[in-house]
């Protein structure tokens, strides 16, 4: 489940390479992609190791984790809080295989957190149209030049009455 939801996320149709290639950390994010699900293709190859190459998949999510919260913080991208949060509830569903109900429950967040990955594109480029048509719904029909701050502060010192 978790590789399945890592080739989604690596695939240059997902539209999340695109969110990345403005902030620069798109090379270093498909790195380590490849490198778990390379990790995880060599498990299958050899099943007698596959103990240790489970432990060194964790451990290369974990620090896919890290890297995706500290480049978070830096580039203030929701993208990189979304992927963490995919890789968390990932995760809690594998710890949960037994337990169908909390599985199904976390797979159902990795799914939510995958969508706003995915359509994250598209949802800034709505929102943008919705503001620019609010913005041009509320404009004033006046000219530009009365309602410039410089207009509108000399008016009000005109306007006010001195005792």
């Amino acid at each position: 489940m978790i590789i399945n939801t890592l080739k989604e996320l690596s695939s240059d149709h997902s539209g999340v390479m695109l969110n990345l290639k403005p902030s620069n950390n798109e090379k270093e994010f498909k790195e380590k992609l490849e490198k778990i699900i390379n990790t995880y293709a060599k498990g299958k190859e050899n099943p007698e190791n596959k103990k240790a190459i489970s432990q060194e998949i964790k451990k290369e999510l974990e620090n896919l984790d890290i890297w995706c919260r500290e480049t978070a913080k830096k580039d203030n991208s929701h993208v990189f809080k979304n992927i963490g949060q995919v890789i968390k509830h990932s995760f809690k569903a594998l710890a949960n295989i037994g337990n169908k109900e909390a599985f199904k429950k976390e797979q159902k967040e990795v799914g939510i957190y995958m969508d706003a990955i995915t359509h994250a594109n598209k949802n800034t480029k709505q929102t943008l149209e919705r503001i620019r048509a609010t913005i041009n719904k509320h404009k004033s029909s006046l000219p530009h030049s009365i309602t410039t701050p410089e207009n509108i502060s000399q008016k009000s010192k005109r306007g006010s009455v001195e005792r």
